[in-house]
């Protein structure tokens, strides 16, 4: 937006640079008799005219006695020339000139003898004519046009905006992705003990700290459901960290909590439960239209979380098998999965010390 604003700075004021030549009122000045530097009648053997082309002065004089062409002219413009120009029989020069006092030398030989007359000299005036008008006009106009531009690219953004979007996340299977639920742990009764404000204040500021590590992981959010947070690694770019980012990204946050509640003893724990495994994943809704992920992962992942205890990192048992290399880990328990199959359950307390650089973890699942 900023480059269009310039650019049409820039062509702004050129354009009233070629409206003020176009439209100027050009007066010329007599300072030698011997050429005429009156516009409409020619006072010794020489005449002056004055022409337009648009955007050009053209000084035209003509020799009374020249109907043999037997003169030749040269012309020059202090300022402007850095020397006469050629002799000519063009008896006329074409000059752009902008607003401004301008000296014009023009002499003239006989072709028969060579002899020369005495170089004429007058000045010229370009004034503009209802300038103010014209940049008003001028200004609606471009602003006019700037508007329409702006609007067009702005069109045009969203609807790249819109296929862009409908081409990353369209409805499709992910093989391997690791889904994090995280929930606050007594929230309903935390809510009536402390103070509105304070309370969405603490909320929102830890959410914001949740999008900080999820966006430097490279993990997708997926939503907020008020005092639960869910997010994902995986999607909508396939990659083979997914459970090793999304490991590192609650230990963060339970750090973060840790830190926390050391300056505020009544800050809330968080649950977090961690599955990996196959989901559905795609955009849903009309109006309000989200990212959203669907199928067994989802939920095994949800009820690793209602099973952990407050301040707890809670892992499967197929998570575990992906992660369990890098990170200290203690088995907690198995969690029945409904349909008569138990899950194991292992707590994540931190990384090895082998691997508290978090670069050797990438480096060794980069060679692996």
């Amino acid at each position: 937006m900023k480059t269009i604003f310039y650019k049409g700075i820039v062509f702004f004021l050129s354009f009233i640079n070629i409206l003020n030549i176009y439209a100027s009122k050009v007066t010329l000045n007599k300072t030698d008799t011997t050429i005429s530097c009156d516009l409409w009648v020619a006072y010794t053997d020489v005449q002056s005219k004055k022409l337009w082309n648009k955007d050009s002065l053209m000084l035209v004089f003509e020799h009374v006695n020249d109907a043999s062409n037997s003169f030749e002219y040269a012309f020059k413009i202090d300022g402007i020339d850095n020397d006469w120009s050629k002799w000519s029989h063009l008896h006329y020069k074409k000059y752009l000139l902008l607003p401004g006092d301008y000296t014009v030398h023009v002499k003239i030989r006989n072709t028969y003898d060579m002899s020369e007359s005495q170089a004429g000299i007058f000045s010229v005036h370009v004034g503009s004519k209802n300038t103010l008008k014209i940049i008003i006009g001028s200004a609606f106009i471009l602003l006019g046009l700037f508007i329409i531009i702006c609007l067009m690219r702005q069109r045009k953004q969203k609807r790249k905006i819109q296929i862009d979007s409908e081409n990353k996340y369209q409805i499709q299977k992910f093989d391997l992705v690791t889904v994090l639920f995280a929930d606050i742990e007594g929230f309903s009764k935390i809510t009536d003990q402390m103070n509105p404000d304070e309370l969405m204040q603490d909320l929102n500021q830890f959410f914001l700290y949740f999008d900080t590590i999820v966006d430097r992981y490279n993990i997708e959010k997926i939503k907020t459901m008020g005092d639960a947070y869910m997010c994902a690694g995986g999607i909508p770019q396939p990659n083979k960290t997914n459970p090793v980012d999304i490991v590192l990204a609650a230990l963060e946050v339970q750090e973060y909590l840790k830190v926390k509640r050391a300056q505020k003893p009544d800050i809330w724990s968080v649950r977090i439960g961690i599955h990996t495994g196959q989901v559905i994943a795609g955009m849903l809704g009309s109006k309000k239209v989200s990212y959203d992920i669907w199928g067994h992962t989802v939920n095994v992942a949800s009820r690793l979380e209602s099973a952990c205890k407050a301040g707890k990192i809670n892992i499967s048992g197929t998570t575990y098998e992906l992660v369990k290399e890098f990170f200290d880990c203690e088995y907690y328990g198995k969690l029945p999965d409904g349909n008569g199959n138990e899950s194991l359950m292992y707590y994540v307390n931190g990384c090895k010390p082998e691997y508290k650089n978090y670069n050797k973890i990438y480096e060794k699942i980069a060679k692996s």
